[in-house]
């Protein structure tokens, strides 16, 4: 249930245009996940 409420705000947020604060947050987590992900795949490739 809290998911989905956040979701909604978010997607309000958006709609609304002045998500920015929220957005700037989630993406650096984001890079830093796709970061650390990316590395280990490549290194399980490699072997």
């Amino acid at each position: 249930m809290n998911s989905k409420e956040k979701m909604l705000e978010l997607i309000k947020k958006k709609q609304a245009g002045g998500g920015r604060s929220n957005q700037t947050s989630a993406p650096k987590n984001d890079f830093k996940n796709m970061r650390k992900g990316p590395k280990i795949f490549n290194k399980q490739t490699g072997l």
